[in-house]
């Protein structure tokens, strides 16, 4: 099972227009809302700039190879290391969105 920091709920109205329904919808909002906590996991490690680079630069050298150049460590890494941080409690999980929000304060 998914581990609970990720909040599901059905929303009838996207799945309307978007014309999912069913399972079809759960897995696609599942992926957005990992892959969402991914970047932040990301921004929260190497910070917002080489987010920034990795995705000006990886039509150059393709996804994997500029994944390890910019980060430092192939993707496969970075996700297992991201799978063992949502084991955490989401107290501490739901301190990366304190300190993204904070840093965009004035």
């Amino acid at each position: 099972p998914p581990p609970p920091v990720f909040f599901y709920t059905h929303n009838p109205a996207y799945a309307l227009l978007s014309g999912l329904v069913g399972s079809e919808m759960c897995i696609r909002d599942r992926a957005y809302r990992i892959g969402s906590w991914f970047v932040a996991y990301l921004v929260m490690e190497q910070g917002e700039d080489k987010v920034y680079q990795f995705w000006e630069t990886v039509d150059q050298d393709g996804f994997a190879q500029t994944f390890s150049q910019v980060f430092g460590k192939d993707y496969k890494r970075y996700v297992t290391d991201f799978e063992a941080w949502l084991q955490k409690p989401n107290s501490e999980l739901l301190q990366i969105l304190e300190n993204l929000y904070s840093s965009k304060r004035l």
